[in-house]
């Protein structure tokens, strides 16, 4: 099994290898189509990692070996096959990916806000009391998710085990509990969505509901069309949706710095990627154990090298569900392609520079930021 090091720097493609690729030939001439308009750009041109085009073919290359499943790379071979063999498409077409794929994952702009209520929440004295109050079967908005959130996991979070300091001082028995225990800390703990919510599809304002239909649509063609009925309008809310991090973890994840490899004993394709599964052993905490990844060395210093997720619903109320593995396997796939292709920097580059309002150039170095403005402004049709 072929394995690759996540650094945070861009690398270039592989040559094709049945490993890599699997045995289907369409793949193997679609990926090498991509390495070969890399390679002769690296040859002649010397654009250097940085350059759009090459940033691009490399969104789709690594996009077809960490595909999620099958269908996913044998719809990635069929869209660069159709870009018959011209660069400027090709290129289009990795700028597509990155906007409506990679963009599904990662953080915009603004972290997701904390529940609100620090000092008008109300106080209880047992966590019974607390879940009580809060428990809501069918939360459709933030703050009731996390209330359901933080209580599945045990109010801490699911890869520290640090404990949200919210509830600490606002639960007397878990206050009680924490400080006998010499052990354990408390912080800022918050909920993180694995899909954003900017794939919510329930949108009044038709630039951000054509921006999800497009996204929507790139998942439906990788074989995903039950995360569409599963995640839309308030149901992006959902807990399978959810994870309950420190506020630290919780930005590298939205990021992409940070991902969770699942490591089930289940089929997997050739990378170790989740092709399909639906568990009947969810309640199993082996089937919740994940190889965390990151892609910097500082920030592997602050987590463990696996985490198993535990189910602490109190066992007085049934089960509350667990985040879904194939959200996490797919989030994994586009944290490993947007950080080889150097996708993740570009976008970071693009969204600062926006921001900053900064005056496109003359000369047209500016061009990726322009398409990076109207690519918010239109809808895109997908190839």
């Amino acid at each position: 099994m072929s394995t690759f090091s996540f650094d945070g720097r861009p690398q270039k493609l592989p040559p094709a290898t049945q490993e890599l690729l699997g045995p289907g030939l369409t793949a193997h001439s679609a990926y090498s189509l991509v390495r070969a308009h890399e390679r002769n750009l690296i040859a002649h041109e010397s654009p250097g990692d940085r350059d759009p085009r090459i940033i691009h073919l490399r969104v789709l290359g690594w996009m077809m070996i960490f595909s999620a499943n099958d269908e996913m790379r044998a719809e990635m071979a069929r869209a660069i096959v159709s870009c018959n063999d011209k660069l400027d498409q090709l290129v289009a077409l990795g700028t597509f990916y990155r906007d409506h794929w990679i963009r599904t994952f990662k953080k915009i702009k603004g972290p997701t806000p904390r529940a609100s209520g620090h000092i008008s929440r109300p106080s209880f004295d047992t966590i019974s009391l607390f879940v009580a109050h809060f428990l809501d079967p069918a939360p459709k908005d933030y703050q009731a998710a996390k209330q359901n959130a933080l209580i599945r996991d045990g109010h801490r979070c699911m890869v520290t085990g640090r404990y949200d300091d919210t509830s600490y001082m606002k639960i007397q028995e878990l206050h009680n509990e924490l400080d006998a225990d010499p052990n354990t800390s408390v912080g800022v703990v918050e909920c993180a969505h694995i899909f954003a919510r900017s794939t919510n599809t329930n949108f009044s304002d038709d630039v951000k509901r054509a921006y999800a239909g497009a996204a929507w649509t790139v998942l439906m063609r990788f074989g995903y069309s039950d995360f569409l009925e599963e995640l839309n309008g308030a149901d992006i809310h959902r807990l399978s949706n959810l994870l309950t991090l420190d506020k630290d973890i919780h930005s590298w994840f939205d990021n992409l710095w940070l991902w969770f490899e699942p490591l089930v004993s289940i089929p997997f394709n050739i990378l170790g990627f989740i092709s399909y599964f639906k568990t009947s052993q969810d309640d199993d905490p082996d089937s919740h154990r994940y190889k965390v990844q990151t892609t910097s060395s500082k920030l592997y210093e602050r987590v463990p090298r696996t985490v198993t997720f535990f189910n602490r619903t109190p066992t007085d109320i049934a089960p509350l569900p667990m985040p879904n593995k194939r959200y996490l396997a797919m989030h994994a796939a586009c944290a490993k392609v947007a950080h080889m292709s150097g996708a993740a920097e570009a976008l970071d580059d693009l969204d600062r520079r926006y921001d900053e309002g900064t005056v496109l150039a003359w000369d047209g170095g500016s061009a990726d930021l322009l398409h990076h403005r109207l690519s918010t402004l239109q809808r895109v049709e997908v190839i």
